[in-house]
């Protein structure tokens, strides 16, 4: 068994991918102990992303698959596809146009083993500089938070909204835990990670985050800002968030878990996208929050009583009330200096 699959999405990557496979040629965990899946999302750039992964296939047929989508999956469907092949020890998600340092996968492999962690989470750092060259000071290599999940109480607590991320490639996971709880992404719509990255928090029972920063996004000139991208994708991120609700439904959770699934989905559904924009100077328009409001409050029970959100905004009730009240003009012109105020103070 390899000790990685490294799970690598493309799509018009042909300037980016020399880079990115540089970075995994280098580990220092041994460039045999990692299989490399790539796949191809379609690509229309005549062939050149393509043939490229056809050449690294060519070159190193023991140690990289390569998939061809018929259509256009996005990032999500591209990973999910991808799980199937899979059979490393663990998991580990790269961006094509990103990449990690010489010694990411074995210091990983060494805490995932020294902790026996389902889930290894690190840091990373966002670069406009795209030339593979740079690499982390290591100086906290001891510094590990551990969670150990042995009961339901104790999940109850480690599922919520916490300051942990919820992108997917600044952490490695254990195969078997992604494939024997089918853990998945959302397919087609943008921010497909949450719904992950949550479900796994479910599933989870040794959970190890480290200091240390190993991962480097590459911000591409030109390409949408942070902001934009959520202005242009808010809804999909409720998408996003519904799927999270379905899936534990199906998976038997939401008995055992409902209020925390529920503050879950208030605060990334509801909460968290008015929070962004207004803090971007933005907001939804009347009929966008009517929409909104009518697929939350259709979804969840009355936030107000959620014993979690009580005890996170204890000195503004009102955020939960906007989820349900009547909506005229002048509500709705009140909500938004509301957020203005939260953000901007």
């Amino acid at each position: 068994m390899k000790k990685y699959s490294i799970i690598v999405p493309c799509n018009n990557s042909n300037d980016y991918l020399d880079v990115c496979v540089n970075s995994l040629l280098k580990q220092t965990i041994g460039f045999d102990s990692l299989e490399i899946i790539f796949i191809d999302d379609n690509s229309n750039d005549n062939g050149h992303t393509v043939n490229k992964l056809k050449e690294y296939e060519n070159k190193y047929p023991e140690n990289i698959i390569l998939i061809l989508n018929d259509e256009n999956m996005g990032p999500g469907g591209c990973r999910n596809i991808a799980l199937e092949y899979a059979s490393g020890e663990y998991i580990a998600y790269l961006d094509s146009d990103d990449w990690i340092d010489d010694d990411a996968l074995e210091n990983l492999y060494l805490i995932a083993q020294k902790y026996n962690a389902d889930v290894v989470e690190f840091g990373f750092s966002n670069t406009g500089v795209h030339d593979g060259f740079m690499s982390h000071s290591k100086d906290r290599l001891n510094e590990c938070e551990v969670y150990e999940i042995k009961d339901e109480d104790t999940r109850k607590e480690f599922v919520l909204p916490s300051d942990s991320s919820v992108v997917c490639w600044d952490k490695i996971y254990r195969t078997e835990l992604l494939k024997k709880n089918n853990i998945s992404f959302a397919e087609h719509i943008s921010y497909q990670e949450p719904p992950f990255s949550y479900s796994v928090r479910f599933f989870a029972y040794k959970y190890v985050i480290v200091q240390e920063k190993y991962h480097y996004y590459y911000n591409r000139p030109g390409s949408m800002s942070d902001i934009e991208r959520y202005k242009k994708n808010r809804f999909n991120i409720v998408n996003g968030y519904i799927r999270l609700l379905k899936e534990l439904s199906e998976k038997g959770m939401m008995d055992r878990y409902k209020e925390e699934a529920e503050f879950i989905f208030w605060c990334g559904a509801f909460y968290l996208p008015l929070y962004n924009l207004a803090a971007a100077n933005d907001f939804y328009t009347k009929d966008e929050f009517l929409d909104l409001q009518k697929i939350v409050s259709n979804r969840i029970g009355n936030i107000c009583d959620n014993k979690y959100f009580l005890k996170t905004f204890s000195e503004l009730l009102i955020i939960g009330k906007i989820t349900y009240i009547k909506i005229n003009d002048d509500v709705f012109e009140d909500i938004k200096r509301l957020f203005y105020q939260i953000t901007h103070n």
